[in-house]
């Protein structure tokens, strides 16, 4: 299991509060989209940040740019 793995595990194992209020995990599916997406960047020093109303958002700060991916929800 890689690096990006073990976080995405962690965020969809969070407990309900973990941000001090009404914070809930990241959902399985969501999840999935995250490691889809993840195996076809650059392999890149980026951040999983989950959202308190259980998205994920992706990110990658460098000298010159950003990218930040918000995944905030799937059918």
């Amino acid at each position: 299991m890689n690096n990006y793995q073990e976080k995405i595990k962690e965020l969809t194992s969070l407990e309900i509060g973990w941000d001090g209020y009404n914070g809930v995990p990241v959902s399985q599916k969501l999840a999935d989209i995250a490691s889809n997406l993840l195996k076809e960047l650059p392999n890149e020093n980026w951040q999983l940040v989950p959202g308190s109303d259980g998205s994920i958002q992706i990110e990658i700060h460098k000298k010159y740019y950003s990218i930040e991916i918000d995944i905030t929800h799937a059918k």
